[in-house]
């Protein structure tokens, strides 16, 4: 049997990212708060190379507004 915790690694694109967030801020805030965390850190240092720090602080926001609604 799998390790439950084995990590993978996906390739998405960042609109596939945002879509991903999108769908977790539909969900209980104590079940996904952790995912989200681990997605935008993970995608927090790609993006500010390419888009700058703004972008991601906007996809940061937009969403916990959503997980607070």
């Amino acid at each position: 049997m799998q390790d439950i915790k084995q990590n993978i690694t996906l390739n998405i694109t960042l609109e596939e990212a945002n879509l991903l967030l999108e769908a977790l801020g539909e969900m209980p805030f104590k079940r996904v708060f952790g995912l989200v965390g681990k997605i935008q850190n993970q995608a927090a240092p790609q993006v500010n190379g390419q888009n700058g720090q703004d972008n991601h602080q906007n996809v940061i926001s937009q969403k916990q507004e959503e997980v607070n609604v």
